[in-house]
């Protein structure tokens, strides 16, 4: 079968072995809906991932989004092994691959894990803007 084209190249990621981590939107309408189902309401996956929240990330969260991402090169993967491949010890690695994975630099905590010194806790990359709208759109009601 051949390779799906994408703007963006996966993130590797080494965990059991090496495998790519890549999010696409319908990823991560998967993930919100998992998410939803595990937590018993609905929050948008953008808010899971926004600043105010990037320290609040449990290890639901975590492994959800990491075996959406995994699933396009391995779809018979479950979320039971993709919790099994993470390390404890390695988690500030992975938030920075799972960041870079999600198109930004500023890297997800996993809740009560303390900040690396020196590490960037800026704007998520799926923020949403504060921005304006352009207004009313000619036939909209």
């Amino acid at each position: 079968m051949a390779e799906k084209s994408s703007a963006f190249e996966p993130v590797e990621v080494e965990l059991d072995k090496k495998r790519r981590l890549r999010f696409t939107l319908g990823s991560l309408r998967r993930a919100q809906r998992r998410l939803d189902e595990l937590r018993g309401e609905k929050l948008s996956i953008f808010k899971i991932l926004s600043p105010q929240n990037q320290d609040q990330l449990g290890p639901d969260e975590i492994v959800v989004l990491i075996h959406q991402g995994l699933l396009a090169d391995d779809p018979a993967l479950t979320e039971e092994q993709v919790e099994n491949m993470i390390d404890a010890r390695n988690m500030e690695a992975l938030a920075l691959k799972l960041a870079e994975a999600l198109g930004g630099e500023a890297a997800p905590r996993a809740k009560g894990l303390p900040a690396q010194e020196g590490s960037d806790n800026g704007a998520s990359p799926l923020a949403l803007s504060p921005g304006s709208t352009s207004g009313r759109s000619e036939g909209s009601s």
